[in-house]
């Protein structure tokens, strides 16, 4: 690398966060079957070995001046997160290898995701994550030539591309509308022009979200780009959301309303054609609150590990008659405060809740495009989180949410430079 000048650094960084993003959006997904079943598992360890590498080598000139990690105060309660995350999940699990691993994975994504937003400015992270998106797409659509009954559903016939599932595939595309509508509001109150590249993204993204026919997620693209386009510049900075608080009040009320108010209208919903129990998930949610409230209540059964734990699925199943769907139910809680609780306990859940209060309680001083990032992921988070698991040892939601935090951290009092440069003369990859 001493060989290689500052402005060859920086683009070798720049195609490693462009890769490492594209894996966490899921590729190579349904191409695995063609690659070979270990394709996945070889590109997530790679993009974990490329995270740490890039952060280690990065962080000095010399031998002596590289660190993996540079702890900084005003990430406080991330590293509090991270670390109750990490030492009860150890102290709990049953497989302390594999869970070992699973933190470790967490750990660095948690940690590379903040050496994003130190090393970026967040228009340029952006850019770089439409690149990503981009070739996600391409992959996508390249299915439909390669393997048409992969690329949609045999039931629905809607559009999966390289995913498994028409939700997971609608929520990509989702949040990558928002990612690129986020980039689109900095790049106005820049007052520099989208060009057609741009647009012609913009457009396959919103048809192909379409494609896969489900309806939640394209209001969790709505709503925050509702927010962000017309309503946020006209409430000013001292109307500003607090999305921590809301996050949180959102959550916690859902699932409150969820299970005792929502069954009372199950005749009104029967009428028009509707499930009270949101597809059975409140099914679901009271027999993990039953379960909870009886064993492992505080801590879990280990980040990621529940539903890979052989006697915490079998007392899950004992809660319901054999052969009915929650006896053979394997794939998440369909929330994520409930996931979080099977993984990490209430600790985990109080230590998630300290990390969205402290890392957005100054939101207001943050600079415009923090703030829109963050706001405006906060809220697809939040939608999203309701009704589906979002995080993972290593996915785009994880990614993008604590880029959010990292974001939402960088106080103007304490900020100095976002993108750290090699030398004292500012780079610009614009020139």
């Amino acid at each position: 690398m001493n060989a290689l000048t500052r402005t060859e650094k920086n683009r070798i960084y720049d195609v490693i966060v462009i890769f490492v993003t594209l894996v966490s959006l899921g590729f190579p997904g349904s191409y695995a079957g063609f690659i070979g079943e270990g394709a996945e598992t070889a590109a997530e360890y790679a993009a974990f070995v490329l995270q740490a590498a890039v952060m280690l080598l990065s962080s000095g000139e010399s031998f002596q001046e590289l660190r993996l990690i540079r702890m900084r105060p005003r990430y406080r309660s991330v590293y509090l997160l991270t670390a109750v995350f990490f030492l009860e999940s150890m102290l709990v699990t049953r497989y302390p290898g594999a869970q070992l691993i699973t933190c470790l994975r967490f750990s660095v994504t948690v940690f590379f995701a903040l050496w994003l937003v130190e090393r970026y400015e967040l228009g340029e992270l952006l850019e770089l994550v439409c690149y990503a998106q981009f070739l996600f797409l391409a992959a996508s659509i390249l299915m439909i030539a390669v393997s048409p009954q992969t690329a949609f559903d045999r039931g629905s016939g809607a559009f999966i591309g390289i995913l498994p599932t028409k939700n997971t595939a609608a929520g990509e595309f989702s949040c990558g509308i928002l990612m690129q509508m986020v980039l689109y509001r900095i790049r106005r109150d820049e007052g520099r022009p989208v060009g057609i590249p741009f647009l012609t993204l913009l457009a396959l993204q919103i048809v192909l979200l379409i494609s896969c026919r489900a309806a939640g997620a394209v209001l969790f693209a709505v709503v925050p780009v509702w927010y962000i386009l017309l309503i946020e510049k006209r409430r000013g900075v001292s109307g500003r959301l607090r999305p921590g608080l809301l996050y949180i009040l959102v959550s916690v009320g859902f699932l409150v309303f969820a299970l005792t108010l929502l069954p009372v209208f199950g005749p009104a919903f029967a009428l028009i054609g509707k499930d009270a129990t949101l597809t059975g998930r409140t099914v679901l949610w009271r027999r993990i609150i039953s379960m909870m409230l009886q064993t492992h209540t505080w801590t879990g059964y280990g980040y990621e590990m529940f539903w890979r734990d052989a006697r915490a699925v079998a007392l899950y199943h004992s809660g319901f008659k054999r052969d009915s769907w929650g006896s053979m139910m394997t794939t998440g809680a369909h929330n994520v405060l409930l996931e979080f609780w099977l993984n990490t306990g209430l600790f985990g859940i109080a230590a998630y809740f300290v990390m969205l209060l402290d890392a957005t309680k100054r939101i207001r001083e943050l600079p415009e495009p923090q703030y829109l990032f963050c706001s405006a992921f906060l809220l697809h988070t939040m939608m999203h989180g309701l009704t589906e698991r979002a995080f993972g040892t290593y996915n785009y939601f994880t990614l993008f949410f604590f880029m959010a935090m990292g974001a939402a951290c960088q106080k103007p009092a304490s900020r100095g430079r976002i993108r750290r440069i090699w030398d004292e003369t500012t780079y610009s990859r614009h020139s």
